[in-house]
This record gives C-alpha cells, sequence and structure tokens, in this order.
C-alpha cells in the first residue's frame, strides 16, 4: 500500500525547497501518493517539486503516483510542454 503525502494548501517559490527536502526521503523509502486536493496556490516551482520527487522515487526503485492536481498546475505543464511527465491517477 503506498503512503500518501498530503500537501499544504500553498507550493510555491518559498515553500517548493523545503517540501523537497521533507518530502524525499518518503519517496525514497516507500511508492508513495502526492495528493495535491487541499493546494490552493501553485507556482511553476510546483513543477520542480513533482521533477524533484520523481528522480528520488526512480533512484529508489519506489512509484510517485499525482492524485488531485491543481487545473493552474496541468496548465502550467501543458504550456512547458511536460504535462506526460505529471499525469495523475484516476
Amino acid at each position: 500500500m503506498s503512503e500518501r503525502l498530503a500537501l499544504p494548501t500553498r507550493v510555491t517559490l518559498a515553500d517548493s525547497a523545503a517540501l523537497l527536502r521533507t518530502l524525499t526521503p518518503a519517496v525514497a523509502r516507500d511508492d508513495c501518493v502526492l495528493d495535491w486536493s487541499a493546494v490552493e496556490s501553485a507556482d511553476s516551482s510546483a513543477l520542480a517539486l513533482v521533477f524533484g520527487l520523481q528522480r528520488a522515487a526512480a533512484a529508489a526503485g519506489r512509484q510517485l503516483t499525482l492524485t488531485a492536481l491543481p487545473n493552474g498546475l496541468a496548465t502550467l505543464a501543458q504550456l512547458y510542454g511536460v504535462e506526460h511527465f505529471v499525469s495523475q491517477a484516476d
């Protein structure tokens, strides 16, 4: 069973580096679901957070699943042409 990691209401430049440091050990230790349902504000640094956590999970042979992505983040991913890296579970 995957560990659920709930993100806070903000995932912005001011928060992303600390979130990456905090969440990396969890994604390296176990398969995880990154839950975006509480996020009200996210900027492009949220994409960097996803990529960093995906790298850490892959390096440890673990799965990282995204759920409840905010529409704005999905739009940013499309704008940058990286939407296939941030697809979410149904």
